[in-house]
């Protein structure tokens, strides 16, 4: 766990060893993680996010295959402005999704990857948290802030992911070796 990691939603980064070996294949790749995302992450980029959470904030099912959703990225300072009120969006965290399609319940530690103009997949952010599910805030049942406008509702929250840039020197650290670049 990275040594930073609050329960506000800061670092919320882990590692951990795999024993044995991951064979690699056309389906099976290991994924990049930049230094600097700006130019991978920006409005008008999509994202994918995949996981085997919850599809409905009421209907508390898992899938039995693997969902992906095609997300958009908001703007650091969009991000900031759809969770004033709720929450502190500091640099370690992105936001990402519109009304409708995101991650929810059991996606937590997933991945958020982009593909690079030079063909390379980067894990973008990894799922951290949302208020509601699938962004569908008229959906929610439980409280938050701004929840009383019914404007501010159905409008729909974005899904926020935690930076693995924003992780690097504790990656290097706890791996040995330099993954970011």
């Amino acid at each position: 766990m990275h040594p930073l990691f609050t329960f506000e939603n800061s670092y919320d980064v882990s590692l951990f060893k795999i024993n044995g070996t991951i064979k690699f294949s056309n389906h099976i790749q290991p994924v990049c993680v930049a230094r600097n995302v700006s130019n991978i992450v920006h409005k008008g980029k999509y994202g994918f996010v995949t996981g085997w959470g919850t599809t409905s904030y009421t209907n508390i099912t898992f899938p039995l295959k693997l969902k992906q959703a095609k997300v958009p990225f908001l703007e650091q300072s969009e991000c900031i402005k759809e969770y004033e009120g709720e929450t502190i969006i500091d640099d370690t965290l992105l936001c990402a999704g519109k009304k409708g399609i995101d991650h929810c319940f059991g996606d937590s530690g997933g991945p958020l990857v982009t593909k690079h103009s030079n063909g390379r997949w980067f894990q973008a952010g990894i799922v951290s948290f949302a208020i509601g599910c699938g962004n569908i805030k008229g959906e929610m049942k439980l409280s938050c802030n701004m929840c009383h406008n019914i404007n501010y509702l159905n409008s729909g929250f974005v899904g926020v992911y935690s930076r693995p840039s924003a992780a690097c020197d504790f990656i290097k650290n706890t791996i040995g070796s330099d993954i970011c670049q």
